[in-house]
């Protein structure tokens, strides 16, 4: 099996972790983020989660779920930094996961390591960077991570217009309100005049109907 690496995508086979030094145990220690590979032995920790609403209604045993999507993942990376030349190296890579300048470019990151891969996360945002102080003539360094999962975009509506459907015996022939109506466009017989407001306009013509029926005959 080829090295498990940048070279290869984040989607391929994952490897074994053999115990034998070759190139699974190597991958299981090994974290890529955005191509950088992280200098030291890391480790990695993270679980899939689904948000669970759970309502139970007194009086009875039962409990009404309701399954909200996936939980967004927290990749939890352990870095472990024993040599001279891992930490020089981490001197030199620091600022391509963590921009240094104030208002740097932070994108979402690629992660490459079997196990957040393993549970379908390719991208994430590093939240959380701490070098521990040395003990034992080992640095750890702590990164947290969120999965990057973007809503997806809204699907465009076709081009047209959808009105509301006009009211039966919404108006009264030969009236005001009749003629202003179908003096319109009809395009915009509706959209210029909400049912709402044709409604009141209605009304005031049936109260005046009422009080002056001399005038609508």
């Amino acid at each position: 099996m080829a090295e498990y690496n940048t070279v290869l995508r984040s989607d391929t086979e994952f490897p074994f972790w053999d115990g034998t030094g070759g190139v699974g145990d190597k991958a299981w220690n090994t974290v890529w983020l955005g191509g950088v590979s992280l200098p030291g032995n890391c480790t990695v920790d993270c679980e899939k989660k689904r948000s669970i609403e759970k309502k139970k209604t007194k009086g009875t045993d039962g409990t009404t779920v309701t399954d909200q999507g996936d939980e967004l993942v927290e990749v939890k990376i352990r870095v472990e930094v024993h040599k001279p030349d891992q930490w020089r190296e981490w001197q030199a890579v620091l600022g391509q996961i963590w921009p240094k300048k104030a208002g740097g470019d932070r994108q979402p990151l690629e992660i490459i390591h079997p196990l957040p891969n393993f549970l379908g996360i390719k991208d994430v945002y590093i939240e959380r960077l701490k070098p521990n102080p040395p003990e034992n003539q080992v640095m750890i360094i702590e990164i947290d991570c969120t999965e990057y999962a973007p809503n997806p975009k809204p699907v465009e509506k076709a081009a047209g217009r959808n009105d509301p459907p006009v009211k039966e015996n919404m108006f009264i022939p030969g009236t005001q309100i009749d003629t202003m109506f179908f003096n319109l466009p009809l395009a915009n017989q509706v959209s210029n005049n909400t049912v709402e407001q044709i409604d009141a306009m209605n009304d005031q013509v049936l109260a005046d109907v009422a009080n002056n029926p001399d005038n609508f005959t």
